[in-house]
């Protein structure tokens, strides 16, 4: 067991006794606790023990707050509520069917499993980590993943056998120490495997090699020059060099393209080069769209916007953000309703709530019609009986009732 392999300057807490009765429960360093648990074992007393250690010697019981370093990983797993007899030789057939479905593909194979009487233990020795926030939380991750890959095999091939959850992913739980006395199953506890030369784990290799995160959305930096083949950055880039050219286009109405054209044909560049257009390519767009100007650029002031604006694509993943080219570029409120995806996040609200509007005039409109018809038609069939025009149009009694008095009152 793991008191074997451990250092005195490590603790270990100690349960001997029953639970009802408890005689002893403190925490000891491996020495003294290797003696204790012989000395309980001859005495035919329970005696569990913790894996993991404490920082303090010969104090208070076992605290997460205490818990020095972290050495193992371990499930649990009881029979005592299935009632029914759980003898060494189940517990090995047991063992036997989890080694050929599930240790090596979805579980590493454990350093040790132990017959505890009335169910077993698996234990998998880690190189040992110390105890804080980040390392508990990964501990209990993987204690997690190991119980319920387990729990989940039982269940499904139906073998009387319960996972103790809580035990398994508690760091300060207590197992039963091999070789004790059971006294509730009158029986000692013994090995079923014991796996003496094989290396202690990792945490990080049990991670990598055997649980299973939930695949994560990688973001992809495109380049530019380089030809992007995502479907959405090319319909958003294009959509985005229209609203530059209509920008233009309005402002040379009003003569309000002075003093943001370098601005303007450098956002475009930028734009343009997350395209994958090439240099040559992005000037002579440059060149068309500085001609829509009232005041156009000289050719030597186009060329550098080019360079300037080349530079800064670089560094950028698909141009800059709207709110930032609203605010070089002073887009106003009223511009942004031309524009199609150069827009505030308050032109978006104001767009999205006059289109539910629509969509509620528009449902609304199909009521009003649809009333309109049944009311005619109801009106049409007034002289047949009102439970005949009711079934008929698939409507209540009290709905015919109501159209047919209010068209004679009318």
């Amino acid at each position: 067991m793991v008191i074997d392999t451990l250092t005195t300057k490590y603790s270990h807490s100690l349960y001997i006794g029953t639970k009802t009765d408890n005689t002893m429960q403190n925490t000891y360093c491996s020495k003294i606790a290797h003696h204790l648990i012989s000395k309980a074992a001859y005495d035919k007393v329970d005696c569990y023990y913790t894996p993991n250690t404490f920082c303090n010697f010969h104090g208070e019981s076992r605290r997460l707050k205490s818990l020095y370093s972290l050495n193992a990983l371990y499930v649990d797993l009881d029979n005592h509520r299935r009632g029914s007899v759980f003898d060494k030789d189940k517990a090995t057939s047991v063992y036997c069917l989890l080694e050929d479905e599930l240790i090596g593909s979805k579980i590493p194979k454990p350093h040790e499993v132990v017959y505890t009487g009335r169910g077993m233990q698996m234990v998998w020795y880690i190189e040992s980590l110390p105890a804080n926030q980040n390392t508990i939380v990964y501990w209990k991750k993987l204690a997690l993943y190991l119980a319920s890959t387990i729990k989940s095999y039982l269940e499904t091939s139906n073998i009387a056998l319960d996972v103790d959850v809580p035990v398994s992913i508690n760091p300060v739980a207590y197992l039963r120490a091999v070789g004790t006395y059971n006294t509730k199953a009158k029986k000692y506890t013994s090995y079923i495997m014991k796996n003496v030369d094989m290396s202690k784990y990792s945490l990080n290799d049990i991670y990598n090699n055997y649980y299973e995160p939930k695949a994560k959305a990688k973001q992809i930096r495109r380049k530019y020059f380089t030809t992007v083949t995502d479907e959405f950055v090319q319909q958003l880039n294009n959509a985005r060099y229209e609203d530059m050219k209509t920008l233009i286009r309005l402002r040379a109405v009003n003569d309000l393209n002075i003093g943001h054209r370098q601005n303007t044909l450098c956002n475009i560049v930028c734009i343009l080069a997350n395209k994958g257009m090439s240099e040559g390519d992005i000037l002579q767009e440059l060149i068309s769209c500085n001609i829509l100007f009232e005041v156009p650029l000289p050719m030597r002031e186009v060329e550098s916007t080019l360079r300037a604006g080349l530079n800064y694509a670089k560094r950028i993943t698909i141009g800059l953000s709207n709110t930032n080219m609203i605010r070089f570029l002073d887009i106003s409120e009223e511009e942004q309703t031309c524009l199609r995806t150069i827009i505030s996040k308050q032109e978006k609200t104001r767009r999205k709530l006059e289109k539910q509007q629509e969509k509620r005039n528009r449902i609304h409109n199909k009521v009003l019609k649809a009333k309109e018809r049944i009311k005619t038609m109801v009106l049409q069939m007034k002289d047949f009986t009102r439970t005949y025009i009711a079934k008929k149009l698939g409507i209540s009694l009290r709905k015919v009732y109501y159209i047919l008095k209010e068209a004679t009152t009318n």
